[in-house]
């Protein structure tokens, strides 16, 4: 969330609001985001970018920061799971499972390896 791309499904998931009161939101000007349609993210889905600040004005700045603590904390445990149970991971940007020796190692991340498959990485970074 905090600059990450998400649907609005899971936008309202992680907030813990309906769909359509968080759309209500959006177009009453309460919540902003940022909308982008892309052909390498999911297909044609309509994904958003919300911003750590706008969150904390919507919120408050405490609620705000317990949630991004919480919503960190369950993805990089869904990552790690996902990786135990398949053996597979999933680029962020083209979407497909792939074992991990499709991808580069970095300790940054709580699976150990970097977001993008390595096809990704050297057609953006073009390492």
């Amino acid at each position: 969330m905090w600059r990450t791309r998400y649907t609005l499904r899971e936008v309202a998931r992680i907030l813990r609001r309906s769909e359509r009161s968080l759309l209500r939101d959006i177009r009453a000007g309460l919540f902003k985001v940022t909308s982008k349609i892309g052909a390498h993210m999911r297909g044609s889905q309509r994904t958003y970018e919300v911003s750590m600040k706008q969150l904390e004005r919507y919120l408050g700045e405490e609620r705000a920061h317990r949630l991004f603590d919480r919503a960190a904390k369950d993805k990089a445990a869904a990552a790690v799971e996902a990786m135990r149970d398949r053996n597979t991971k999933e680029c962020r940007l083209c979407g497909q499972f792939k074992p991990p020796q499709d991808f580069t190692r970095d300790g940054r991340y709580a699976d150990g390896l970097f977001p993008y498959c390595k096809e990704c990485e050297k057609r953006i970074y073009g390492r």
